[in-house]
């Protein structure tokens, strides 16, 4: 009886305590829920913001290409050879011969090769050749080399040289 006596007393304040109760588990619940889902949002954001560096990264990347597609772009022969000479007469070297093979065709550039004979003073005209053909403007590449003292009883070197070109493909 005392029992029931107690309850009746103090029920309101049971009740009351039940549904306090109650309510911290249900908004402890909510919480951990909308806690759950920031976390998500989070990840998701840093996801993003990694996916904006790599498109930022892209974007740069293309406009560097699109810088080299403009230094590969297709000459004619005959500006080619001028270049070559120009750079020969610069750097005391007389060109003896230039024979333009035919082009090759790659996938994603062409590729203009030429073969020089050539009479230089010393390896001091030829390395300085070599050096203005290399940091030019447009793209050449010296893929053979082949120095020997000249045939004629004067203290000149003969130099063959294959040098090549490449023009871009769009």
């Amino acid at each position: 009886m005392e029992l029931t006596d107690l309850t009746t007393k103090h029920k309101n304040k049971i009740i009351n305590s039940t549904i306090i109760i109650l309510a911290l588990i249900i908004s402890s619940n909510i919480y951990k829920k909308q806690n759950h889902e920031m976390e998500l949002l989070k990840k998701k954001q840093d996801i993003e913001i990694k996916k904006n560096e790599i498109i930022k990264n892209i974007s740069q990347l293309t406009i560097r290409i699109k810088s080299y597609k403009n230094l590969l772009t297709k000459k004619d022969i005959s500006s080619i050879i001028t270049n070559i000479s120009e750079m020969a007469k610069q750097s005391g070297i007389k060109i003896v011969s230039i024979r333009p093979e035919s082009e090759q065709a790659f996938p994603n550039y062409i590729k203009f090769p030429f073969i020089l004979a050539l009479s230089a003073a010393d390896y001091n005209a030829i390395g300085k050749f070599i050096g203005k053909v290399e940091s030019y403007q447009d793209v050449y590449i010296v893929e053979a080399l082949n120095i020997r003292p000249s045939e004629v009883l004067t203290m000149e070197l003969t130099v063959n040289l294959k040098l090549s070109s490449v023009a871009f493909v769009d």
